[in-house]
């Protein structure tokens, strides 16, 4: 219904061409397909009076995200990953507007070399992010909005995406249900487009903190949903899923998938009683309002978009994620 308000496909195609032109072309055509997608979350999870300000920021992190994803899910050796880090830590220490210099890191890669397997390097992850961030800064209400951003990315992100990297190469023991969930429902990234919004706002650090219970149960909702859209992929690559660990203790993928769609039942119900008691309680000028409208938004169209496929526009046959 939200995609057929007017103005709102027009908005979705505008913002696309957008970022179609932006810093994101590095990344090439394989991942610029996925831009329908990034678009049309990043315009819909905001009521359309505060798309203008929220969509694009929104839609530019998903889009780097599954960069990031890609590179993880695609090379051999850790170093790539380790070395990224090193990269956007001394991007983090940098005045905005300084040229980035790695003089003096300590790093086992070139990182202006395309990576194995894609058709960017270490060097595009750092630059793109880069006028992200600047906009952030620029945006911000608080300049802990900032820094905010940039620590939820280098102390939670990295981190659970190179266990689940470590996962795949088999450097680190099969998970069990519990283990894999922990550190998926922060490898989602789900957290980090929160942060991306609440950047922008007074006070974000309170109010990542105050909208905490419903992210983590948005979370982990939205893990295990990609977890049942994923399932055959990530079983071809070896690669942990909810319902594949599952599967294995319970010895039938049906009634693991099954467990997965009640715990996600479980997770959306609380989060919609969470969710519906601030948004009929405040005014939707109120920052904390407009954070409990994000994360609730962000579970409805996760719904949508994988209905018809893994992470899809319902408006286009094109987009995917994670």
């Amino acid at each position: 219904a939200a995609l057929s308000a007017p103005g709102t496909q027009e908005f979705v195609a505008q913002l696309t061409s957008d970022l179609m032109r932006s810093e994101l072309q590095q990344f090439g055509p394989a991942l610029l397909k996925r831009l329908p997608a990034s678009a049309y979350f990043g315009t819909l999870a905001f009521p359309a009076g505060q798309r203008l300000r929220f969509a694009r920021n929104n839609a530019y992190i998903i889009e780097w995200v599954f960069a990031l994803d890609a590179m993880l899910d695609t090379i051999s050796d850790l170093s790539y990953a380790e070395d990224l880090n090193k990269l956007l830590a001394r991007q983090r220490e940098l005045p905005l507007e300084a040229e980035f210099d790695i003089t003096g890191l300590d790093l086992a890669t070139d990182p202006c070399q395309s990576l194995p397997g894609i058709e960017f390097s270490l060097l595009t992850l750092v630059d793109t992010l880069q006028p992200l961030r600047r906009r952030l800064a620029e945006e911000a209400e608080d300049e802990a909005g900032l820094h905010l951003f940039d620590r939820y990315l280098i102390s939670c992100v990295l981190p659970s995406m190179m266990v689940e990297a470590r996962w795949r190469l088999g450097q680190l023991p099969y998970p069990s249900f519990d283990e894999y969930l922990e550190v998926a429902w922060i490898s989602i990234s789900g957290g980090l487009c929160a942060a991306t919004v609440a950047a922008t706002l007074p006070n974000p650090t309170r109010l990542l903190r105050e909208a905490g219970e419903a992210t983590k149960l948005m979370l982990h909702a939205t893990r295990l949903r990609n977890d049942l859209a994923t399932v055959a992929k990530e079983e071809g690559e070896g690669t942990p899923n909810a319902v594949l660990i599952l599967e294995k203790s319970l010895g039938s993928r049906a009634t693991a998938e099954q467990q997965v769609r009640e715990m996600i039942d479980s997770y959306a119900t609380r989060l919609h009683q969470l969710c519906e008691t601030h948004l009929n309680s405040s005014d939707s000028s109120d920052p904390l309002y407009v954070m409990y409208y994000y994360v609730y938004h962000c579970w409805v169209i996760t719904m949508a978009m994988y209905e018809g496929g893994d992470f899809i526009a319902p408006a286009s046959s094109k987009g995917e994620a994670r």
